[in-house]
């Protein structure tokens, strides 16, 4: 039953036509408690308006209840594949509009693939974009591998620009229902694209109980609450509560309603009905929907609809729960039997799992729900319905969650159990070829199956979902819900095996969220270590150890780090494990390096690279942290050239990285190899190439969400601002630059504090920021000397040098000079040592 809210209709009618007028972003919600009909108004606003609009594409989905396995940014995920498969699907009789629809779907599949690339595999499959463009275009340009992990910055921008591409062409109505179970990063990405769409013809459509989105739960705020806020400062009053009625008014909505078709209702049969329902539209549908079930509400000779004068009100339930049990109870026995099965899929549910485990041939099933369940008794919805490897996906809702969490609790437990354990098994078979897509849905029936070991199965496969999209915070919560069913694996191996692959999942989302210097970090890892070596994984142990190792570099704890570092080594070579033994050698190398013992450090980057030229000679397979790893010891290689003044090697060393970049396979390589040439080039005085160099560190590491070379491109781009902007750009980009540094490690100082102090202090003298230089320089020379962090110590004494000079302190100056000599004879630095001697004298 249509509800017919002129006014409200009318508002959104009014925002449409300024979308069109204006080509400008238009934002709508429409609130109200539940059964007050916002989604109906809302369908009716865009079945209306898409039946008249050209050029336009709208695009509808909904937010699932959450839990521990919602797929984060679900919503907009759904939103892309409307984009890709079900454009205009209402009008696929039509050849004409088909032929559109067609080249709708195809340029968005094109937009996407072109610019959000990093979006494919990650965030929608590739399968959805090769079926909209087809695939010989989808083969020609997704030639470069999907990363491993996407930084949220990217999903937002990318996310942004297919969007803005896609307005270019067609005006958008975007509409999401239920947003009061939207997810904190959907909430985020639903921020950045009002606020990036502005001047795009853009239409968002949201829906949301505000009942519920007042709620705090354990002490949090509902994520959508600062962004209402925000929302209503910025565009004033965009929202149209459905709640915010008056008696009268909801007695008018009432009457408007029982008017939709002739009716010859008394004045008491209306005054009973709302003091029964208080004119909520779902609760005046269920409850009428009843009366004329039981002949409560009969038609005349003429076909009028009356009020049988025998009505007994005090009989009917005075809840709208009561009412949806009475309803339910006078179904047919077959259908009570269909939506009962569907319940238990959820609050959607698709029709061919459905099928299976009703035992029923689908196109009966079809029937039944959308004519008799739909169109006869209003209690289920048809959504989209799509082709996958599989064979068709065809959705369905219930009309509201209030008929399937009734219909779930009437189950009893083996039923349920039994029912979630078929659906599992079938949506297994359905999406065989695309788990990821429904990975939560599967280790949530298994669980509640109790099948707990197949559940963590799917669990994983989730969580790497989450995690391909940095979503740490939530793969980190479905990782402990992984870890409490680990008892229900009956094997003691097995067991600890996936105890394992969940605890090295962990260790990536503690780093990520806690940062390398947390204490939690490094128990996580160190009971990880223990565990692998238990099992004897001898892959997972290479990456704990190194691991171990990166988390006391981060902490500037040196000592240590090479004591872990060479132990890595002894562990790989009793394995004889090729892998772990070449990167603990440059484990090795690195931690020597930044100690100062250039000569020592040097001898390990040599051997990492003839034992590793000898792989390559033998035609060993290659990984990418092999490639990784050769690029490393080639940068501190060419570090290490400059500080002895090993001219030849030095020039040697930029050829090979510079090819790095200009083979261009990899944006992460040429982050590092950028990272390496910009330092260089800094201790070599060439401003010129530090400029070019820095720049495009800064850019592609920003672009590609390195976070950690961001911040190191910002330091060296700072010390190029000085000639450019001033002192006062140049330190705060440094200080910009080193606060991500921190923020990634979470500890301070961090394993490029030398740089970093060297990069400030010299920028803090050229300011003539005196007091400021001096309290610094002399902290940092402490710091260097407590953790014995060497390499730069000489450089450090330099400048302290250099102050004193202006200041005409001879005598401090010749002791700082002294102390840099020192330094730098311990470094075996002899470029510095020379260029030192000469000051000197």
């Amino acid at each position: 039953m249509l509800i017919h809210r002129q006014k409200e209709l009318d508002s959104l009618r009014q925002a449409y036509q300024s979308l069109m007028e204006t080509n400008r972003m238009q934002v709508r919600f429409i609130t109200g408690e539940a059964g007050s009909g916002k989604s109906v108004l809302a369908n009716q606003f865009i079945d209306e308006t898409a039946r008249q609009a050209e050029q336009t594409l709208f695009v509808s989905t909904y937010c699932n209840i959450r839990s521990e396995y919602s797929i984060p940014y679900q919503p907009f995920k759904e939103l892309l594949k409307q984009l890709l498969q079900d454009v205009g699907e209402r009008d696929k009789c039509q050849r004409t509009r088909a032929e559109q629809v067609k080249d709708s779907f195809a340029f968005c599949g094109r937009m996407l693939l072109e610019h959000a690339p990093d979006l494919l595999g990650n965030f929608i499959p590739g399968a959805q974009v090769l079926s909209a463009i087809g695939q010989s275009l989808f083969k020609e340009q997704s030639t470069a591998p999907a990363s491993t992990f996407v930084e949220e910055s990217k999903i937002l921008e990318q996310y942004l620009d297919t969007l803005r591409a896609i307005a270019a062409r067609y005006r958008l109505v975007l509409f999401i229902d239920d947003l009061q179970w939207i997810d904190p990063a959907s909430v985020n990405l639903l921020y950045h694209l009002v606020m990036g769409l502005q001047n795009a013809p853009v239409m968002f459509l949201g829906c949301y109980r505000s009942t519920d989105i007042d709620i705090t739960v354990q002490g949090e705020r509902h994520p959508l609450t600062k962004f209402i806020t925000q929302t209503k400062i910025l565009r004033g009053n965009v929202f149209t509560n459905l709640d915010a009625l008056s008696t009268d008014e909801r007695k008018l909505l009432m009457n408007a309603m029982l008017d939709a078709e002739p009716n010859q209702y008394d004045a008491l049969f209306r005054e009973k009905l709302f003091e029964r329902t208080g004119g909520n539209p779902l609760f005046v549908n269920e409850l009428m929907e009843l009366l004329k079930e039981e002949g409560m509400v009969v038609h005349n000779y003429e076909g009028v609809q009356m009020n049988n004068a025998s009505l007994q009100w005090r009989s009917y339930p005075a809840r709208i729960e009561g009412i949806i049990q009475e309803r339910i109870g006078r179904l047919e026995d077959s259908l009570v039997e269909i939506l009962s099965h569907a319940s238990v899929q959820g609050y959607n549910f698709i029709a061919q799992v459905l099928s299976r485990t009703m035992g029923e041939p689908e196109r009966d099933l079809l029937m039944k729900l959308s004519k008799t369940l739909q169109k006869q008794h209003h209690l289920v919805t048809e959504g989209s319905c799509i082709r996958s490897e599989g064979g068709m996906v065809s959705q369905f809702n219930f009309s509201n969650y209030i008929f399937q969490q009734y219909l779930y609790q009437e189950l009893s437990m083996t039923q349920r159990m039994m029912l979630h354990s078929d659906i599992a098994g079938i949506l297994e078979e359905l999406f065989h070829n695309e788990p990821e897509e429904v990975s939560g849905d599967i280790a949530r029936h298994f669980e509640m199956s109790g099948e707990y070991e197949k559940a963590l199965r799917y669990i994983l496969i989730t969580v790497d979902s989450m995690m391909r999209i940095s979503r740490y915070t939530e793969a980190n919560t479905l990782i402990n819900k992984g870890l409490s069913l680990l008892d229900g694996i009956r094997d003691p191996l097995e067991r600890k095996r996936t105890q394992l692959s969940l605890l090295l999942k962990q260790c990536i989302c503690y780093r990520s969220l806690k940062g390398w210097g947390s204490a939690e970090v490094e128990e996580l890892y160190l009971r990880t270590r223990d565990l692998c070596e238990e099992l004897g994984q001898r892959e997972d142990t290479e990456v704990t150890s190194f691991g171990i190792w990166g988390i006391y570099l981060s902490k500037l704890n040196l000592r240590k780090c090479i004591e872990v570092a060479r132990e890595n080594k002894i562990v790989g070579q009793q394995l004889c494990h090729r892998s772990m033994i070449l990167t603990a050698t440059i484990s090795i190398g690195n931690t020597l390096f930044w100690m100062g013992r250039l000569g020592e450090a040097q001898a390990e980057f040599d051997e990492y690279m003839r034992e590793a030229e000898k792989d390559k000679q033998a035609g060993a397979a290659r990984t990418e942290n092999d490639e990784m790893n050769d690029l490393f010891a080639r940068m501190f290689t060419l570090l290490i050239a400059q500080r002895t003044g090993d001219r030849l090697r030095a020039q040697e060393m930029q050829q090979v990285i510079r090819q790095t970049i200009e083979t261009g396979r990899n944006h992460f390589f040429n982050v590092i190899a950028y990272q390496a040439l910009s330092w260089f080039y800094y201790f070599e005085g060439n401003q010129e190439l530090l400029n070019s160099y820095s720049r495009k560190l800064l850019r592609e590491s920003t672009e590609y969400g390195f976070a950690f070379y961001e911040g190191i491109g910002k330091m060296f781009r700072g010390s190029c601002l000085q000639q450019e902007e001033g002192s006062r750009p140049a330190i705060d980009l440094i200080e910009e630059g080193y606060a991500i540094l921190k923020s990634q490690s979470g500890t301070d100082p961090t394993g490029m504090h030398s740089i970093y102090a060297t990069l400030i202090s010299r920028c803090l003298l050229k300011a003539g920021e005196d007091e400021r230089f001096l309290t610094l320089i002399e902290q940092v020379i402490r710091t260097s000397e407590a953790h014995e962090e060497c390499c730069y110590l000489d450089e450090l004494y330099l400048t302290k040098a250099d102050f004193f000079l202006r200041k005409g302190d001879t005598t401090n100056r010749k002791l700082c000079l002294q102390k840099a000599l020192e330094a730098a004879r311990a470094n075996q630095a002899a470029g510095s040592e020379k260029h030192i001697l000469s000051l000197i004298q």
